[in-house]
């Protein structure tokens, strides 16, 4: 997980508001066309989901990178306006040390994957240089472990 320091949701709107103000309140942002692609957008990210899910039961860890990688790019695709310059540079960061990234919420932090130590090195260098903070989490199997 990489947090931006600096960097908020509130830098602009969140997408989801956005979205709620495109769907549930009728507004005209978004023509005919283009709420039928949020609609489409939403559905795909359902599917992601679950396909996620089945990585994770599966324990094929293979597909989540790409699954985590579509998932921003479709909001970017649907939600271009929502994303402020310093969330996006976040995610690019992460990816050009081969790195997946997508936000964890509205923005300000990201989450991905990476494949070894030495990209887990690069990784953290890489946006240190824009003060960007990494963290590797710890997953612990049994609860009494977790406050070692």
């Amino acid at each position: 997980m990489a947090l931006g320091t600096g960097i908020s949701c509130t830098q602009q709107l969140p997408v989801v508001t956005t979205l709620n103000q495109c769907l549930l309140r009728g507004d005209v942002i978004l023509s005919t066309e283009g709420k039928q692609s949020v609609l489409d957008a939403m559905k795909e990210w359902a599917s992601l989901t679950d396909r996620m899910k089945d990585a994770l039961e599966k324990r094929d860890y293979s597909e989540i990178p790409s699954l985590l990688n579509r998932n921003f790019d479709l909001r970017c695709e649907v939600c271009a306006d929502a994303i402020s310059r310093k969330n996006r540079q976040m995610v690019e960061l992460a990816r050009k040390t081969g790195a997946s990234a997508k936000f964890t919420g509205s923005g300000g932090a990201i989450i991905g994957t990476y494949e070894d130590e030495k990209m887990f090195g690069s990784l953290v260098r890489t946006l240190r240089a824009f003060q960007i903070d990494v963290i590797k989490p710890v997953i612990v199997k049994n609860q009494k472990d977790a406050w070692k």
